[in-house]
């Protein structure tokens, strides 16, 4: 059974670390398109030269989709040539900020304009977003090792009793023989079983996604915690919440152990939404942070050309989808009353994230601003909004690792309780002799 479970995990976990190579190469494209754009665009503002730079340097799958939107861009004659060209990056490396810097490129490149300050601070966002998450890949992979080999040393340790167990018979046959013991055998099985599972688990669970967001699942989350997702899961729940109740206290009159066991898993369900909708929140809280930094970047891309209601009413078609609503809302009421405070104070409130209803509330002082006013202010709010997410990412990433070292404790405690289960075997043996 072992060596057939064996042949079905092993293709999975082939598969799984292929999945972390290619995604770890396609971050490190994203990290070379990224900045070679930039700083070619900022030394010539012309999109067909920065793809010409980026063209000479890049390798691989890179450089095949960088042809490809060369080609577009000489051989094309549509009145969207940009957006054909652009959306062939775009397809191969879904990644929002590459989505942003091209939307800047295209804006620059068809209506002119001041865009050094601004791509100076795209640039400075690029710069920490890659570092972090290059430290980030790093400590995942000390933690996939480590883990690694605790797992082995766990079942090395737990073979201990078995290999005793085996060389004491040999001296003394039948003695303290406890390998064909039904309860050694289980235990046996369920223990390899396990490390298994959890090597199969820090294989795929690492495979992170660096740099897609899944909309389907940030609006789950968001339902989760802001919608009636958490009401609907009560309900469902219920009629198991009465059942479960009548059969534990019935129990408590025939047996009180059972009774307990039932009462504990009643107070699991009971616990369940609750402790889902406390992790979608924190999730929701990740989700604004990065959103609300990408909106900003759409934001101050209109300003320069438009007011202040102009621009934001523009954000809205390609705004971050956890954004959607709470900006409907903004939307529809600055455009009754442009001059009024109230809206920015309101907009975003709803996530309770201090630092961003602060951020919006100083939005609305640009609208009295000139435009050159406007821009400096817009660029230092922006690289302010960086740093708070950047502060917000390292920590993110320094709890995940923290829970991710937690469990390299794992193996050590099965193998303590496989090694336990293995003396008492071994003690009611000698007993019984």
């Amino acid at each position: 059974l072992l060596i057939f479970l064996g042949l079905i995990i092993c293709p999975y976990i082939i598969k799984q670390k292929r999945i972390y190579r290619e995604r770890r190469e396609q971050f490190n494209d994203i990290d070379v398109y990224l900045h070679q754009m930039a700083y070619s665009f900022m030394r010539t503002p012309k999109i067909s030269t920065a793809f010409d730079d980026l063209y000479m340097i890049c390798r691989g799958n890179l450089k095949k989709c960088v042809e490809k939107a060369i080609d577009e861009l000489r051989y094309s004659y549509n009145d969207e040539v940009y957006k054909e060209a652009f959306g062939i990056i775009e397809r191969e490396y879904p990644c929002e900020r590459i989505k942003v810097l091209h939307r800047f490129m295209a804006s620059i490149e068809s209506n002119g304009g001041r865009y050094k300050n601004h791509l100076g601070v795209l640039i400075r966002d690029f710069d920490r977003w890659v570092e972090g998450v290059y430290h980030y890949q790093n400590e995942l992979a000390k933690v996939k090792k480590d883990m690694t080999i605790s797992i082995i040393i766990g079942l090395m340790v737990g073979a201990m009793s078995s290999i005793m167990s085996l060389l004491t018979n040999e001296t003394q046959p039948g003695v303290f023989n406890i390998s064909n013991d039904l309860l050694y055998q289980i235990t046996s099985f369920i223990f390899i079983i396990l490390n298994l599972m959890l090597y199969m688990y820090i294989t795929s669970h690492f495979n992170v996604h660096w740099f897609k967001n899944d909309d389907e699942k940030v609006m789950k989350d968001y339902n989760m915690v802001y919608g009636n997702t958490c009401r609907k899961l009560i309900l469902k729940m219920l009629p198991v919440w009465i059942v479960l109740s009548v059969v534990s206290f019935i129990m408590v009159f025939v047996n009180n152990k059972a009774a307990g066991v039932l009462i504990l898993i009643e107070m699991f369900l009971i616990l369940t939404p609750y402790i889902e909708k406390y992790s979608a929140k924190k999730r929701v809280t990740d989700y604004v942070y990065s959103g609300f930094s990408e909106w900003l970047r759409q934001l101050s891309r209109g300003l320069g050309v438009k007011t202040l209601s102009g621009a934001v009413i523009d954000t809205y078609d390609n705004c971050p989808v956890i954004m959607k609503k709470q900006l409907h809302d903004f939307i529809e009421e600055i455009e009754l009353n442009e001059s009024d405070v109230r809206p920015y104070y309101e907009f975003m409130s709803g996530f309770e994230i201090f630092d961003i209803s602060a951020t919006v509330r100083e939005l609305f002082a640009f609208s009295e601003m000139t435009e050159s006013e406007a821009d400096k202010a817009v660029n230092s709010l922006i690289d302010r909004n960086y740093n708070m997410l950047d502060r917000h990412e390292r920590q993110y990433y320094k709890d995940r690792i923290s829970v991710f070292r937690f469990m390299e404790y794992i193996p050590a405690m099965m193998a303590a309780l496989k090694i336990g289960v293995d003396i008492m075997l071994t003690l009611t043996t000698c007993m019984t002799i």
